[in-house]
């Protein structure tokens, strides 16, 4: 799950329609099956081979060993680590974990620097994200949530609370010290 971007097109389709290569190649709903149920049956495929709907079995298996998944990494280590629930079909959101750093520190250790390959994710097994989010939540997030709040209510500025307010959400304080974000809200009324 190293993402890569390409600095040039590798894959191309012709969509304007007075080219003359354009004639030659038909779009996939011109195709004689309908375009529904080619969908369906696709996203069905897809969502079965990476694993994301485990219930699924009954979709059509060719060339599946071919452009699967692979055999590098497991595909249940990367919903694990980036917490995506495929039985109940949910994910948590991952930005406290990206944009403060967290990951970038915990992952930066495993990086792979004498084969150029990434991260080895086979050292991140018993890495738990959800705990590296509270604690992000805990450490940073919680406290400077706590203070724009009780200084906007001191000082009684209806903007900063306003702002706090939604920094609080965002550092999910309601889950730690739901009173002073019901006074915060109360006094906005």
């Amino acid at each position: 799950y190293d993402l890569y971007a390409v600095e040039s097109s590798v894959l191309f389709h012709e969509y304007a329609k007075m080219s003359s290569r354009r004639r030659k190649v038909h779009m996939f709903w011109e195709q004689k099956r309908s375009a529904a149920d080619t969908g369906h049956e696709s996203l069905k495929r897809l969502t079965a081979i990476i694993k994301m709907a485990p219930d699924v079995s009954d979709y059509d298996h060719t060339d599946e060993n071919k452009y699967g998944l692979g055999r590098v990494r497991d595909v249940e280590l990367f919903y694990k680590l980036f917490l995506i629930d495929t039985i109940h079909r949910t994910s948590t959101q991952l930005c406290k974990f990206v944009k403060t750093g967290v990951m970038h520190r915990a992952f930066t250790p495993y990086i792979q620097t004498q084969l150029s390959q990434g991260i080895d994710y086979s050292q991140l097994h018993d890495f738990d994200t959800a705990k590296a989010i509270k604690d992000e939540l805990d450490s940073h997030w919680r406290p400077q949530a706590r203070h724009a709040i009780k200084r906007a209510l001191e000082m009684n500025q209806i903007g900063w609370l306003r702002n706090a307010i939604d920094v609080a959400n965002r550092a999910e304080l309601k889950s730690s010290d739901p009173e002073l974000l019901q006074e915060a809200q109360n006094t906005l009324l």
